[in-house]
């Protein structure tokens, strides 16, 4: 229940339920929740559940 794009990278191993992602880069083995994400940054093994749009997160970071 997601739409991705466009202009949006996922690495690896990312899942992402009831969101949508634009202009943004995501790396590998991240958890994206009920986000709705443009121009947005999220560093490996991250866990973001949540309403901000514009965000940058570094590796292993949670952001709820």
């Amino acid at each position: 229940n997601a739409t991705v794009g466009p202009n949006v990278s996922l690495g690896d191993g990312c899942h992402v339920v009831d969101s949508s992602i634009k202009n943004s880069l995501v790396q590998t083995h991240s958890h994206i929740k009920n986000a709705n994400l443009d121009n947005a940054m999220i560093g490996s093994h991250a866990s973001f559940d949540g309403n901000f749009t514009s965000i940058s997160i570094g590796d292993y970071s949670v952001l709820e």
